[in-house]
Parts: structure tokens; sequence; C-alpha cells
């Protein structure tokens, strides 16, 4: 079974899914002790928290919400009749960019341009299946950053792993790298690189 986590007997002696508004911070609801079991428990989580918001201030729900994402299409999975058409439709269904998972230029695009405007390779990564194959991203990692570069005005420096301070290239590489991320960049990765 579950072990409940121990806590200070003076705190209640568990931290153990503790759901709560918080004494000390206005505004802020307190969710301690969720971990892995929180994945099944993550709806009745969620009920029990808006209860303590509406409380404070009524919720309306929004009659227009669709709580339905549209999947990515995956490429590889269609049929050979339905892959001519979607590359007669976009022929950037048609260039492969992972080689390993077979991912298409369309597929990273689409991943890139999602309603969160999640762009780092991570979310990429998790959304495409692409960097996962047996080369770990040694053949489609500067693919993708450059597919990030043209379609997203993304210096180098700002594409990251996993977001916020998790860089994957730092610093210049050179003054021409610089003024090319000031304006429309021009130089393709693999030229600032060799500068």
């Amino acid at each position: 079974g579950l072990r409940a986590k121990q806590a200070p007997s003076s705190e209640g002696g568990f931290w153990d899914f503790v759901i709560e508004e918080s004494n000390t911070v206005d505004n802020f609801i307190n969710l301690i002790g969720i971990e892995s079991p929180g994945l099944t428990a993550a709806q009745p989580i969620a009920k029990r928290v808006v209860k303590i918001i509406n409380k404070k201030e009524r919720l309306n729900s929004n009659p227009n919400f669709n709580p339905f994402r549209k999947r990515i299409l995956r490429f590889e999975e269609q049929d050979e009749e339905t892959k001519k058409a979607l590359i007669k439709q976009d022929p950037d269904y048609g260039e492969i960019i992972c080689r390993c998972e077979k991912v298409t230029k369309k597929e990273i695009l689409e991943a890139a341009n999602n309603p969160l405007g999640a762009r780092s390779l991570i979310s990429i990564k998790y959304r495409t299946r692409a960097m996962m194959g047996r080369c770990q991203g040694g053949y489609c990692l500067p693919r993708i950053i450059e597919i990030l570069r043209e379609n997203f005005n993304l210096a180098p420096r700002e594409i990251t792993l996993k977001g916020k301070n998790s860089f994957l290239l730092t610093g210049y590489i050179s003054d021409k790298e610089n003024k090319s991320c000031q304006k429309k960049k021009s130089l393709s990765l693999e030229e600032e690189l060799l500068v």
C-alpha cells in the first residue's frame, strides 16, 4: 500500500495529500505530499481546489471551453495513400527530420506552434517523439534548432532544453551571430558555428 509522508507531530504527523488554503499567504492553496499517486487522483484534487476557490470568489464555467486538444497527426502511422495526400497538401510532411522515429518537419512545426507556446526541445520531444530514437537527437537536434530559428525567429541562445534557464547553447558564437539575431537571421546554424 501507500505510506504516508511523516511530519513532526506538532504539524499533524503526516504530509500526505495535504490540500488546503494557506494560513500564511493569501490566495494560495497548498497541495503537499502528492507524488505518483497524484496522477490518478488529479481530477478529484482539482475539484477540491475549485471548491476552495469558490468559497472566496465565484467561478463561472466557460461554455466555449473545449477540454480536448487535437493530437498531432503521426505521419508514420498513416497508410501510403494518406501519406501521399498529406505531402501533396503540405510538402513539410515530406521532409523527415528525425530518422529514428520518422518525425516530419510538419509534426515539429505543429508541436512548436501549440496553444501554450511551448517551444523547448523537451516539449517538442514529448509531443512528437523526435530525439527519442537510437541516436538520441544526434541527427535531428541541429535540424530542429534550425526549424525553430527559421520559423519562430529564435536565436540559438533562446532555444532551451526545458524552458527558462536550461540553455542548450550559451554566449555569442561570433559578432555576426549577435547581429543576425537582432534582425532576421541570415546565417545558417552551421555557418554561425563555423565562424
